[in-house]
């Protein structure tokens, strides 16, 4: 996949991504931030549950003013109260996974997911905590997502990026999906060859499409938001020169500018410099299905196998 002739004649390519972890602030989380990180913020969201997380119109409008589309990774996460222990309740970090503010089948929501696909964005799945390991949860979750979309879901991301390599992947593959983004830029942003170059670990046309830059990661491990985009910047120079994919995860709550103040601005900037440097940017869905086609002529070409890893780091759980 080293010299993919990218649509356009482009000089690399942008996989422009969102994880749907939330989609309104409650006041459990508001009184939890506040504790954890003494934002002011916090405080003025604690009265009331607030959909300031509600961000998918905002997304697609700024997408549409560069003519290009993403990727919506969609969480059904098991509930704090239905599905797990009672001794969940005593757990804090238990509440902050498991209590969530949406349910994947809620009307309001399914009607988003419904509707992003009517426009060309692409839904996803954003497999829960525990799915990278359990066959049954990750089918089980496939399933009513599909349920409510009405087609076929093919890919899939799975939630704080977990993987146990390769079995994830091999349980992926088994339930459906075609490929998987969960693998790469884990609590760090860095310019490595791996994370830029999507791979076939199994022997067949299942894509893993690495992360590179995830927008918690970039923001929090810098000391300013111009040096996030420093670094941001630098990486997308790199990865044209080596004409690869840099794929870019912005979660739809940090488009809320009250609590991420610049976050919403920073991804503007990528779309904006992407535009600049030729690149052609696209959902996940796109670049599987032209990375998909291209290695399955490569291989039907000259007969080599598709267990070409890259030094694969074992990604933490």
């Amino acid at each position: 996949m080293n010299n993919i002739d990218w649509p356009g004649g482009a000089s690399f390519a942008v996989c422009l991504t969102h994880d749907v972890d939330r989609v309104k602030k409650t006041r459990f989380h508001s009184l939890f931030y506040l504790l954890k990180e003494r934002k002011s913020q916090h405080i003025v969201d604690l009265f009331e549950d607030r959909r300031v997380y509600w961000n998918f119109e905002r997304i697609t409008k700024m997408e549409e003013q560069f003519n290009v589309k993403s990727s919506f990774f969609f969480l059904n996460e098991q509930d704090l109260f239905e599905d797990r222990p009672r001794g969940s309740l005593l757990r804090p970090h238990e509440w902050e996974r498991y209590y969530s503010s949406y349910r994947i089948n809620d009307p309001a929501i399914a009607e988003v997911i419904r509707d992003l696909d009517r426009r060309s964005w692409e839904v996803a799945l954003h497999g829960s905590y525990e799915s990278f390991a359990r066959k049954d949860m990750l089918a089980k979750e496939k399933h009513v997502l599909e349920h409510v979309l009405g087609k076929k879901v093919i890919g899939v991301r799975q939630h704080y990026l977990r993987l146990d390599i390769p079995k994830t992947w091999e349980l992926q593959r088994e339930v459906g999906f075609r490929y998987d983004s969960s693998y790469g830029a884990h609590k760090t942003v860095e310019a490595r060859d791996e994370w830029i170059r999507p791979f076939m670990p199994l022997d067949s046309d299942f894509l893993v499409i690495p992360v590179t830059i995830m927008d918690g990661y970039l923001l929090r491990t810098s000391p300013n938001l111009a040096a996030a985009w420093e670094r941001c910047r630098e990486i997308l120079k790199w990865a044209r020169k080596k004409r690869g994919v840099v794929t870019v995860i912005w979660h739809s709550q940090q488009f809320n500018e009250g609590e991420f103040r610049g976050w919403s601005r920073m991804y503007e900037k990528i779309l904006v410099e992407g535009t600049r440097m030729n690149a052609w940017m696209a959902p996940a869905r796109e670049i599987y299905e032209l990375l998909g086609r291209a290695s399955g002529e490569e291989r039907h070409g000259d007969h080599t196998q598709s267990r070409n890893w890259p030094k694969i780091q074992r990604q933490q759980k």
